[in-house]
């Protein structure tokens, strides 16, 4: 029994030495690919696009969460349905309350394989409008409808199908 701890101990320390990640085969680490973080009129959205690779279901993220510069766990989020595919992944965050103050937001990915370990963090940097794989927007407010003009309007809108409001 000790024989095969060591034979085994001896693999994994070759298959460091030559770059090799001991685990599953096709077992990648998570990889957020994209990110976009809007400013609501209290708090923050986060919108995340991620990927990972690996066989089947069980290869998939755990969940995800997001921390402030000082370390401190704004919000986790599960998603909703295990990944079988390859495929790009989104889920969402609602109402973020950021901290005054604050930097930088970090979105950590958490892998049912690898945890933290191997996986990159995205940093956003709340002072850029934009970095490598995230952007920040403004909530778009919609206009609020305008007072009935005339029946032309009306009748031209009735014509194209739209709907007409009783207060226009």
């Amino acid at each position: 029994m000790i024989m095969v701890r060591h034979v085994l101990a001896a693999l994994v320390l070759l298959m460091l030495a030559l770059g090799l990640e001991p685990g599953p085969a096709g077992a990648g680490a998570p990889k957020v690919l994209e990110a976009t973080l809007v400013k609501t009129r209290k708090n923050w959205d986060l919108y995340v696009k991620f990927s990972h690779s690996g066989p089947g279901e069980r290869f998939g993220v755990d969940y995800w969460s997001v921390l402030t510069d000082r370390g401190e766990r704004l919000r986790v989020v599960s998603p909703s349905r295990p990944r079988a595919t390859d495929e790009p992944y989104e889920s969402w965050m609602r109402d973020i309350p950021v901290p005054p103050g604050t930097r930088t937001l970090t979105v950590k990915l958490h892998d049912r394989i690898h945890g933290y370990e191997g996986v990159q963090p995205l940093v956003i940097d709340l002072a850029q409008p934009s970095g490598e794989s995230y952007s920040i927007v403004d909530e778009e407010i919609p206009l609020p409808y305008r007072r009935y003009q005339g029946s032309h309007v009306r009748d031209e809108m009735l014509e194209l199908g739209g709907h007409v409001p009783w207060v226009w």
